[in-house]
């Protein structure tokens, strides 16, 4: 059997199981974070409106929106957007991949899509107030300002919608100038945690990048040096990223996530030393791989740091090298998977292994612009790939 034939496959009986699971069925199976982007119907979703758009399935929108209805009136339930005794008393609604922001970015992405024109409009105005409430919280990518932009960027690229620039353009300007720079020139957010993608500033420079390449708005002008020397500065000290070497493959704060980040900054701005930063990520990376399958701390994330630096970099394999990831996730029992959506559960590997098949060479789900032709998105459904300021 051929690799094609095993994604396939897979792909065919991940959304046949999906088809006989129900919003309950989540609940009873896991703890909290049940209609989240990260870990719940949110991240179920997106995979169903990912792979209709790239393997031109359009029946599984409908699942999509299946997921989505479930969800309507969930959105004070406590335990959908956070687990049992958590400490806080409630998620804020603006965190983007584990909370409402997430969610109706997703119910944007589906029903524009769907050609639901109301739907959309409802979606993106809930989704644009969220958003200007994350500038009062952290800057970060996973849940604050930098997750926001990059879904504002995803969704202006996708659905053309103008009030999504205005947007845009309001969050990168707070992120942009909230960063301060070292002795050396690198651009920190002295608000967050170290260099890592999901809560360190490499988050805030990728979405200043995902922004740029989605409107054609110019970088900040410290940008380009600073990314460089960001990824510098973890090469030389890997410690300054990672508590420890097993932390090296994650995505969030490990080396997979600098691989994506070095890899799309290199197609906007080549220069050697960006390419050159993003394979040595890419080998640590893999010279530590998880035994975890998950896109957040496990082998899909480093799938998706070789997926993107294959699309730069024709030496390294590294498509192979993502490939090989990627069936290797597929090992994983589908009752061993402790959630359901993109960055903890399954989710997320119906959309690596669709993407496999079609040959489409990007970064992690809801994290990067799905870059397809007019032609393979259909009618109504255009992705603004004229605007993109990316040179790869």
């Amino acid at each position: 059997m051929q690799v094609d034939d095993v994604l396939v496959a897979y792909v065919e009986d991940y959304f046949e199981t999906l088809s006989g699971l129900s919003y309950s069925d989540l609940e009873r199976r896991q703890d909290g974070f049940h209609a989240s982007l990260a870990y719940g119907a949110a991240g179920i979703a997106y995979a169903c409106w990912h792979t209709a758009l790239v393997l031109e399935e359009p029946e599984l929108l409908d699942e999509a929106e299946r997921w989505l209805a479930a969800t309507r009136g969930r959105e004070q339930d406590r335990l959908s957007f956070l687990v049992p005794l958590s400490e806080l008393r409630e998620r804020p609604a603006s965190h983007f991949l584990f909370g409402e922001a997430g969610l109706v970015f997703v119910r944007a992405l589906v029903s524009h899509a769907r050609q639901d024109e109301a739907a959309r409009a409802t979606a993106i105005t809930r989704f644009a107030e969220l958003s200007r409430a994350s500038r009062e919280g952290s800057p970060e990518l996973y849940n604050g300002v930098a997750g926001c932009l990059v879904g504002t960027a995803i969704l202006m690229a996708y659905t053309g919608d103008a009030r999504l620039r205005e947007l845009g353009a309001e969050l990168a300007s707070d992120l942009a100038g909230r960063a301060i720079p070292d002795e050396e020139g690198t651009f920190l957010w002295p608000e967050l945690r170290g260099l890592g993608l999901s809560h360190g500033s490499s988050g805030p420079h990728l979405a200043l990048l995902i922004h740029s390449a989605a409107t054609g708005s110019p970088l900040p002008e410290w940008y380009a040096l600073s990314v460089e020397k960001l990824l510098g500065l973890a090469l030389a000290t890997p410690s300054r990223l990672c508590p420890s070497p097993s932390h090296h493959a994650m995505l969030c704060n490990g080396f997979a996530g600098l691989t994506f980040l070095g890899a799309r900054a290199y197609r906007a701005l080549g220069g050697q030393g960006l390419l050159e930063g993003a394979r040595q990520a890419c080998l640590l990376a893999l010279a530590m791989t998880s035994h975890r399958p998950d896109l957040c701390c496990g082998r899909a994330g480093v799938a998706y740091g070789c997926l993107a630096l294959s699309r730069v970099d024709q030496e390294g394999s590294w498509k192979t090298k993502a490939t090989d990831l990627a069936l290797s996730t597929l090992l994983c029992e589908r009752e061993e998977w402790r959630k359901a959506g993109l960055y903890g559960g399954e989710a997320a590997i119906p959309c690596l292994a669709s993407s496999l098949i079609a040959g489409i060479a990007t970064g992690p789900p809801a994290l990067d612009l799905l870059e397809l032709s007019d032609s393979d998105l259909g009618a109504g459904q255009v992705m603004d790939n004229s605007s993109t300021g990316t040179t790869g």
